[in-house]
């Protein structure tokens, strides 16, 4: 009896041993498969954002005499700070920032331009020219080609005029063919000098709130995987429709913090001489705020606090983090405490020139 009782013991020791190294072994496994998911994820998100502030002030007009009767965005009380505050009243800005006014303090950046979907109508654009008797619509690759009911704005080449016919600023493409373009810039520039050169961009199918295109970034409190840590939230990426509404897009989950800085140029010898995460304002005399985002703002810098993988039991977090760099200096920083020891944070750093301001 003795001997069936030891055994059995040996047996529950042994079953219980097993026991415990499994568990570790599918925690580890857990943690390790659920890193490679989101190192995924992350370089898509960078990329998104990349391209984003790439494109910023693509197509916008420089010279803005028009009124389209709405905001960029509505009023909207559901998102803090109100995506009705990043709006323009005059010549739009390529970026336009709320510092440090978002989820967990962190930064709500607008980007505009006339391009912010690589597969919608909005890809689309044209180069119209004229040869001294009649104008022409260059065709180009068919993917970016407009397209018959596809709504477009004209600007002159040269200066980036928003060109507007009785008061109309954008047009509807009946057929988008040479003699529908040319019949419209006919009528808007009738007497043009030899080589002229006008670009059409579109604008979607529907009729556009104003003559250009928002994307705004911010985090937001949302439904996440299991794997993130509390206090994150999601990074959102939305684009502002037809009615002025937020039609929100998950980039990247697991996000503390979202900063970002400006390099600026402030003597105009196209280097950065200053970082800031305040965009220049309206200079002296007729200079706006567009004009001075334009001749300054060289380069962006964007840091996202996030965290490989999942919680881990097994594994402790030591120091802090700071968002920003040696250029930037101190974004904001991160301590973590209590259940955030558990998660392996780190900070992703973006660095992209506006090549299109």
């Amino acid at each position: 009896m003795v001997e069936l009782l030891v055994s059995v013991t040996v047996m529950l020791i042994v079953l219980a041993m097993a026991s415990f190294s499994y568990v570790r072994i599918a925690k580890g496994h857990k943690v390790q498969s659920e890193a490679p998911e989101a190192k995924m994820a992350m370089t898509i998100a960078l990329e998104r954002i990349r391209y984003d502030v790439e494109m910023a002030g693509f197509g916008l007009p420089v010279i803005y005499d028009v009124d389209p009767g709405k905001d960029e965005a509505v009023s909207d009380s559901s998102f803090d700070p109100d995506p009705k505050e990043l709006n323009d009243d005059n010549a739009p800005c390529a970026f336009v920032m709320k510092n440090n006014e978002g989820m967990n303090k962190s930064d709500v950046l607008a980007i505009k331009s006339m391009y912010y979907d690589p597969d919608t109508s909005t890809a689309r654009w044209g180069i119209v020219y004229n040869d001294g008797k009649e104008w022409y619509l260059r065709k180009h690759l068919e993917w970016l080609r407009l397209e018959s009911d596809d709504r477009f704005v004209i600007l002159d080449s040269s200066k980036r005029i928003l060109k507007t016919l009785n008061g109309q600023w954008f047009f509807t493409c009946d057929g988008c063919d040479k003699s529908n373009v040319s019949s419209i810039i006919t009528e808007i520039q009738p007497n043009p000098s030899q080589n002229d050169i006008m670009f059409a961009f579109g604008l979607g199918k529907e009729d556009p709130r104003v003559p250009y295109r928002r994307v705004d970034y911010y985090l937001g409190a949302g439904e996440q995987p299991r794997r993130c840590a509390p206090g994150t939230g999601v990074l959102y990426r939305s684009v502002i429709d037809n009615n002025g509404k937020r039609v929100p897009k998950p980039v990247m989950y697991c996000v503390r913090d979202f900063q970002v800085a400006f390099g600026i140029d402030t003597n105009f010898d196209v280097n950065v001489d200053q970082w800031s995460q305040s965009l220049p304002e309206d200079g002296n005399g007729n200079e706006s705020a567009a004009d001075e985002i334009r001749k300054q703002v060289r380069l962006v810098r964007v840091f996202l606090l996030t965290h490989e993988g999942g919680r881990d039991e097994d594994f402790e977090f030591s120091g802090s983090l700071t968002l920003g760099d040696e250029d930037t200096g101190k974004l904001s920083d991160f301590e973590p405490k209590g259940e955030a020891l558990h998660y392996r944070w780190k900070v992703l750093r973006i660095s992209e020139k506006p090549k299109n301001i």
